[in-house]
């Protein structure tokens, strides 16, 4: 019933001064204002600025969502806004932007998280290895014996960045009991 409800709603008095009254939203409920505004039949120009604000100022699993429901409409204006979150000089921000590089199809994104492993602000740091997390230690070795002794080297560092646990990983399989392990 509730989104039959929402369905019918096709203008929102209190969004024409969108910025002004999303300001006011405490950050509990922008998950809310975005499920609101996605589900109600508003213009594309009501959703879309209130979803940009969310973007840029939301709380962070508002604006996940708020990103994943722009980019189906316009990956550009989704990607402009990622890119001025990794600029953003609030930690949180950052590291929304460093979680969504991937997902919005942003041009050169693995050079760029590989640069937030060496952030200043932890959560970016975070952020950046929760992306890499899938280059993994069963990976490196995958292609160890397939590549040149110095890009092993570098990827050796790579991976000490992207996993804190790396050396000890790799210690237990170089200890490992069984023989074809250890090779």
């Amino acid at each position: 019933n509730w989104l039959n409800n929402f369905k019918r709603l096709d203008s929102i008095e209190w969004l024409e001064n969108a910025e002004e009254v999303c300001e006011q939203i405490p950050p509990s409920l922008h998950l809310r204002l975005v499920n609101l505004v996605s589900e109600a039949s508003l213009s594309d120009f009501e959703r879309h600025r209130v979803l940009t604000w969310v973007m840029k100022h939301g709380a962070p699993e508002a604006r996940t969502l708020a990103t994943r429901l722009l980019s189906e409409v316009n990956s550009e204006l989704v990607q402009e806004l990622v890119l001025n979150g990794i600029e953003s000089g609030e930690e949180d921000v950052q590291a929304w932007a460093t979680t969504q590089l991937r997902v919005c199809k942003i041009p050169h994104a693995f050079e760029m998280l590989i640069e937030r492993l060496d952030s200043p602000l932890l959560q970016v740091r975070e952020a950046a290895r929760e992306e890499l997390q899938d280059f993994n230690l069963q990976r490196f070795l995958n292609v160890f014996d397939e590549n040149d002794p110095d890009v092993c080297i570098r990827a050796g560092r790579l991976m000490q960045k992207i996993d804190p646990d790396f050396i000890n990983q790799l210690r237990q399989e170089v200890e490992h009991p069984i023989r074809t392990k250890r090779l």
